[in-house]
């Protein structure tokens, strides 16, 4: 087989060689006048196919780098998308954990139960959630180590609070059954003023409603004095857990600055947060003010100068 194949191989290679021979001795056999007109031609479409080929290249340069930017403007594209949608998530997470850290402050409001103050921040408790599907890894990190304080601190102020919210609740129970006193008392009186006029008052009936006004509003002054004799035992202690809301709120504040750095980094803005945190400064005066202000209320008097 392999000699049958180097047969018909020589064959073909003989014959291309004959054919090369025979086109050569054709073309030298030729008149001068057509032997120029040919050369001329084949130089003409040999420099047609060289400026073809160079238009090919040309064109597929062209495509290759019109591929290129089309996928390079994709994936700008993509970045700018994912940078806009981090930045506002970025945005709505700090307003919520600005509303998270009022929570904190305003833990000290009893007319409200802790859940009513932690209500505002529920609400928006879902859309935190999208920080851990967009946030850098970094941000991310920092942001877990923040909520998690938020959380920790709420829970042991709202325990810290249980006893004042026991006193106020009996403040207000005393509170209502004093207005509820009040109330029958100034319809007697009314039942006893208006009987007076019309003159049909026999004097036993009257002996009777006196009796019955006077017996109210002992009462009411029973529990007044009651709803008095709370206020005044929780008043420093309200003013105490006041102060340490205030304190805590100004702890979780600064706590908040690293990822508050790690966010204008991830959006390409420069921080200082050295220089930042002397912003911060101001409400640590804001704290000792308060602090002065809660002073002798609170905290036991300075003793006096020595004479």
């Amino acid at each position: 087989m392999w000699e049958s194949f180097k047969f018909e191989l020589g064959n073909l290679y003989g014959f291309a060689v004959w054919s090369i021979q025979t086109l050569v001795g054709y073309v030298i056999g030729m008149p001068d006048a057509l032997k120029g007109a040919l050369i001329a031609a084949s130089v003409a479409i040999f420099g047609a196919y060289c400026a073809l080929v160079g238009v090919q290249r040309t064109i597929r340069a062209n495509q290759q780098n019109l591929v290129t930017q089309l996928e390079h403007d994709q994936r700008v594209r993509v970045q700018q998308h994912a940078l806009n949608l981090r930045e506002r998530i970025y945005l709505d997470t700090a307003e919520d954990l600005s509303v998270a850290l009022n929570v904190i402050s305003r833990l000290q409001n009893l007319n409200k139960t802790p859940m009513q103050v932690y209500e505002p921040f529920a609400a928006r408790s879902p859309r935190l959630a999208r920080m851990y599907a967009a946030a850098s890894e970094e941000a991310l990190e920092k942001y877990i180590v923040l909520t998690r304080a938020l959380e920790e601190k709420f829970l042991e102020l709202r325990l810290a609070r249980m006893d004042l919210d026991a006193i106020h609740a009996k403040m207000l129970a005393y509170w209502e059954k004093r207005d509820e006193q009040v109330k029958t008392r100034d319809a007697l009186i009314a039942a006893l003023t208006n009987e007076i006029l019309s003159g049909q008052l026999p004097q036993d009936r009257y002996d009777k409603l006196s009796k019955r006004v006077d017996q109210e509003t002992e009462w009411a002054r029973s529990y007044e004095e009651k709803r008095a004799g709370l206020e005044d035992e929780l008043r420093p202690l309200h003013l105490a857990f006041t102060k340490r809301c205030h304190a805590e709120r100004a702890a979780l504040f600064a706590k908040a600055l690293p990822l508050l750095s790690q966010v204008r980094r991830d959006l390409g803005f420069t921080f200082d947060e050295a220089k930042y945190a002397e912003l911060l400064k101001p409400s640590e005066r804001d704290e000792e003010f308060l602090n002065g202000l809660f002073r002798g209320k609170v905290d036991p008097p300075d003793p006096p100068p020595a004479a």
